[in-house]
């Protein structure tokens, strides 16, 4: 799918599809334009922020307990940059144990190999942010 419809348009679907389908109203928000590739020869670039924000999503059905997901996918100053906010019931980060929970492993490990940057913030009662950003 990402190699038909680019990383935007599986974004868009998936979002549609899962969070949507789940009585989560989705704000989708971009810079980006439709049907033109994000990374013009990297596809595994693309699949791995896919599988980033499809656990991001995940975990938003799983714990969030949200009505609202903000999706921000943006290019700034030759960084994409993609953010995924919800107003769930949020989580204390440093208590998480990354042995048990390896979606959040996953993550970090899938970013650091593309030489980008992960930042969750999270707060109970104040749902969950997580901030991702990836050189162009």
């Amino acid at each position: 799918m990402l190699e038909d419809i680019g990383l935007l348009g599986t974004i868009r679907w998936h979002s549609k599809n899962f969070l949507s389908s789940n009585n989560i109203e989705v704000i989708l928000r971009t810079n980006l334009i439709e049907g033109v590739p994000v990374f013009a020869r990297v596809t595994n670039t693309c699949l791995a922020i896919y599988r980033i924000y499809q656990e991001c999503t995940t975990n938003i059905l799983r714990y969030a307990n949200a009505s609202v997901v903000t999706i921000d996918i943006n290019i700034v100053d030759g960084m994409l940059n993609l953010i995924i906010q919800d107003n769930g019931i949020g989580f204390e980060i440093d208590k998480v144990d990354t042995k048990l929970h390896h979606g959040l492993l996953g993550m970090r490990e899938r970013i650091t190999a593309l030489n980008g940057t992960i930042q969750q913030i999270s707060a109970l009662g104040e749902g969950t942010t997580n901030v991702v950003k990836v050189p162009m």
